[in-house]
């Protein structure tokens, strides 16, 4: 042994020490990077549930708008104008147009969407043949 196996050494563990406090800090940015991701996860999962509800509210009222007009078409000649708002949810009316053979009906259903409400239009048109 000569003398410079232990410098050698030494600078071996100096090197060794830098790379310890240098993992403290990755492990430090890591961690922070993986709690960005872990929060950007949880906002897009909250966003989804809300677009999700909201969709099946839509598909909702488009089956119930579809169910009145059916019941509003079985006889086009008695429908009146402003006849039988219905309870909700969802809430539902309907106006009648103009006073014709063809009787055109817009439907609006309501829906509670957060801490309000959303409403939805939908048009129908029934020949009225018995007049």
């Amino acid at each position: 042994m000569d003398g410079t196996a232990p410098r050698r050494r030494s600078a071996y563990r100096r090197g060794m020490r830098r790379e310890r406090g240098a993992s403290l800090v990755e492990a430090v940015v890591a961690s922070v990077v993986l709690s960005v991701g872990i929060v950007a996860v949880l906002a897009v999962a909250r966003s989804t549930m809300r677009l999700e509800a909201q969709a099946r509210w839509s598909a909702g009222t488009a089956e119930a708008a579809a169910a009145q007009a059916g019941a509003l078409g079985a006889d086009p000649c008695t429908i009146r104008n402003g006849a039988g708002a219905s309870a909700g949810p969802p809430a539902m009316s309907w106006t009648l147009g103009a006073d014709s053979a063809l009787r055109t009906v817009d439907l609006t259903v309501a829906y509670p969407e957060g801490s309000g409400r959303r409403a939805a239009l939908y048009a129908a048109a029934f020949l009225c043949t018995g007049r």
